[in-house]
């Protein structure tokens, strides 16, 4: 059954609506992607096409490659702070504040992000599983490159956002509880490969949840946008589907 024609512009907004929320830096992306592509809009339509798909593929890397700079200085910062100082100020800050305004700081950014590149790569996955030329001109081995980048900055991002939670969120024992970043480094890491050693375990219902949606993360990038990926690399003409699958 086929939607009301009125819905549809109410239905783009709920679903814009819902992925701001889910995250932030998502919407960010989508906004200059949708002011790169006005730019554009007067040039005549085949040049108009060329242009925007060269154009948007700038944009995705430079901010991918962006993004994961102010991770890196970030987490080297908070490496340097932890080895010389022993433990941060803005974890002694955030603590006498109850920590929740550096949780939504963390939200607002590191957990955002990696719900964006959630978002956006297995969207992106899916949507070269039904058209392989979209609207972009990156390559699927620029694709592949950029995912990788990604899961590096997702560990790192990860780490972030349980550095700054209550240390009781990871158990009673100090044994257990996350000390400095680079234990966080270590968590957020076995956690997105799904290893789990168990040496240090979430006990609040946050942390627990964050910790899951790591793994899916983890698990989206490696075994869906890498596989789709680099099948359309192999296979340039060809949507990867069971079909191609079963006539191969």
């Amino acid at each position: 059954m086929q939607r009301p024609t009125f819905l549809k512009p109410s239905l783009s907004i709920f679903k814009f609506a819902l992925k701001a929320l889910f995250s932030p830096t998502y919407a960010v992306a989508r906004v200059l992607k949708h002011l790169t592509a006005r730019r554009i809009r007067r040039t005549p339509s085949v040049k108009k096409f060329l242009r925007y798909r060269s154009a948007k593929a700038n944009l995705m890397e430079w901010m991918d490659t962006g993004y994961l700079i102010l991770s890196l200085i970030l987490c080297m910062s908070f490496l340097v702070v932890d080895f010389f100082i022993g433990e941060s100020p803005i974890r002694n800050w955030n603590r006498s504040l109850g920590y929740w305004p550096m949780l939504i700081a963390s939200y607002l950014y590191f957990q955002s992000r990696n719900n964006e590149i959630l978002l956006a790569f297995v969207s992106d996955a899916v949507d070269k599983v039904r058209i392989p030329h979209g609207s972009s001109a990156l390559r699927p081995s620029q694709r592949v490159a950029m995912a990788l980048r990604s899961y590096g900055e997702a560990i790192i991002n990860a780490a972030a956002v349980f550095y700054f939670m209550p240390r009781d969120w990871f158990g009673s024992n100090p044994e257990n509880q996350i000390k400095d970043f680079a234990e966080a480094l270590y968590y957020s890491a076995v956690t997105v490969t799904a290893v789990g050693y168990g040496s240090i375990s979430p006990q609040h219902f946050i942390a627990q949840w964050l910790s899951v949606l790591e793994v899916f993360t983890g698990f989206g990038l490696l075994f869906v946008a890498f596989t789709i990926y680099t099948s359309l690399e192999e296979n340039p003409m060809k949507p990867f589907n069971s079909e191609s699958q079963k006539s191969s």
